[in-house]
């Protein structure tokens, strides 16, 4: 019997970008030979005809609209709700700025195949994204490099075969059913930030396997790293206030993220990057920036 795989997406305001991910998504090589495609996105709010624009031009997308408060944890939850569970053996969390290969879900599938040959189905597979203008990696697998920090990630580069890694950026991310009936899906107390970093900690720790697949699955361009909340660019009073944002560094999640997973020195771990963000700010090569 063919797998059948259940794709999550949330969206805000980037119609085009939606619309290109979504076609390549339905491009994807091996989808009714191989296995079956199911699509949920989450449109949040969006002023842009998002919703309408995707209803017309892939009326095979259930699109599920938003209030605008959802974000990227809140929207992939809720697209989580609306999928046929019952009948999903995988799901993929794809972000809607992720332009897919059109082997990318068939890589995934062989490295699930050959990590579970062994009868183990615990299996998370991470595609790894690069930058669609410099060719380097964006996104992908990651791997925790300090006993005492374990915040401290660094990026698995894709080779030849598929590598272990600790957690995950959420741009392509197949997880197995088995994973989801052990450990459940994203922490609903995350609205924007840490839900999947949060996801591939929270499975390693449970004994799930996280694999990064070999190569690159597709393109995403890199967040700008000027708009952080912790950016030099930025006043003072700027930084304060993006700091409280939802984007930024929400206190109680940050909160929460860094009790589950740091250890007896968590309150150290939590306050440390607020300290350096507010009062010794990361400066980027730019030349202007403004807050919004």
């Amino acid at each position: 019997m063919k797998p059948k795989i259940t794709a999550l997406l949330a969206a805000h305001n980037r119609r085009d970008s939606t619309l290109a991910s979504l076609a390549n998504l339905y491009r994807q090589q091996g989808i009714d030979e191989h296995y079956t495609l199911e699509v949920v996105l989450v449109d949040d709010g969006s002023t842009d005809g998002t919703a309408s624009a995707v209803a017309e031009q892939f009326p095979q997308t259930r699109v599920i609209e938003g209030d605008g408060n959802l974000f990227w944890c809140g929207g992939m939850c809720v697209a989580f709700d609306h999928a046929d569970q019952q009948g999903s053996d995988f799901f993929l969390l794809l972000n809607d700025d992720t332009y897919l290969q059109h082997d990318a879900i068939s890589t995934a599938l062989d490295v699930y195949d050959d990590k579970s040959a062994n009868g183990k189905t615990e299996q998370i597979i991470v595609g790894s994204t690069r930058n669609p203008d410099t060719g380097k990696l964006s996104y992908g697998g990651e791997r925790q490099i300090s006993r005492w920090h374990p915040f401290r990630l660094e990026h698995v580069i894709p080779g030849d075969e598929a590598q272990p890694c600790d957690t995950f950026n959420g741009n392509f991310v197949l997880v197995h059913r088995s994973v989801v009936a052990r450990i459940g899906f994203l922490d609903r107390r995350y609205t924007h930030r840490f839900g999947d970093t949060d996801y591939g900690l929270v499975a390693s720790q449970a004994g799930c396997a996280l694999w990064v697949a070999p190569g690159f699955v597709g393109e995403c361009a890199e967040n700008d790293p000027t708009i952080n909340w912790d950016s030099a660019a930025y006043s003072f009073p700027q930084r304060v206030k993006m700091f409280f944002n939802v984007k930024g560094m929400p206190v109680r999640e940050s909160r929460i993220f860094c009790r589950k997973h740091g250890g007896l020195i968590w309150p150290v771990l939590w306050l440390m990057p607020i300290i350096r963000g507010l009062f010794f700010p990361s400066r980027y090569e730019v030349e202007t920036a403004s807050a919004s």
